[in-house]
This record gives C-alpha cells, sequence and structure tokens, in this order.
C-alpha cells in the first residue's frame, strides 16, 4: 500500500476519510484481528495521531461486517511529559495506575 498522500508532516492535517480507508484496506488485505491506535491526544499532541485515532473512532461506530476480522482494539495512553521520559520507571508507574 502506498500513503503517499499521508505524509509525516505536522503542518499538514490528514483528511480522516482517506486514513479510515487505508486502515479498512490492511485490516482486510492482511486479515488483521488486532489494532493499536493514539488517544484522543495524540500520545504527544502531534495532529496527525490525533486525526487517526479519530478514524478509529469512526471504525469502531462502523458495521462490524465492514471489517470481519478485526476483534480488538487498543488505545495508546498519553502521559504528561515526565512520565514519558522516565521509562525505567514508568512500568511500574503504569502497573500502579492500569485499568
Amino acid at each position: 500500500m502506498a500513503f503517499l498522500q499521508l505524509q509525516d508532516d505536522p503542518n499538514v492535517i490528514w483528511d480522516k476519510t482517506r486514513i479510515l480507508q487505508y486502515v479498512m484496506e490492511a485490516v482486510a488485505q492482511f486479515q488483521i484481528d488486532t489494532l493499536v491506535t493514539f488517544d484522543s491526544f495524540g500520545v504527544s499532541g502531534h495532529v496527525n495521531h490525533i486525526q487517526t485515532h479519530k478514524s478509529v473512532e469512526e471504525l469502531i461506530r462502523m458495521d462490524r461486517h465492514a471489517v470481519p476480522s478485526l476483534k480488538n482494539i487498543f488505545v495508546l495512553e498519553s502521559v504528561n511529559i515526565l512520565r514519558k521520559y522516565i521509562s525505567f520507571l514508568d512500568i511500574y508507574l503504569s502497573s500502579l495506575t492500569s485499568k
């Protein structure tokens, strides 16, 4: 798959419909059953990570027959900047705060 229209550029906001199209094509082509995406903050506030999250939210609202192989969707949780850069301690902090 060529993602030429979704270049990593924080100055260009990706089209949610196009992201959704690419995700659905990949899920179908590779029979993906588990998807991992960004949360609504985009982990680092990156506009296209946020757009990706919004696209996956749309996928969740769709009829399950649209992507029958997809069984699980996991969302990365944004953390504050301190936790982001103390990864050696984050395993302990994450275990305390996990749901």
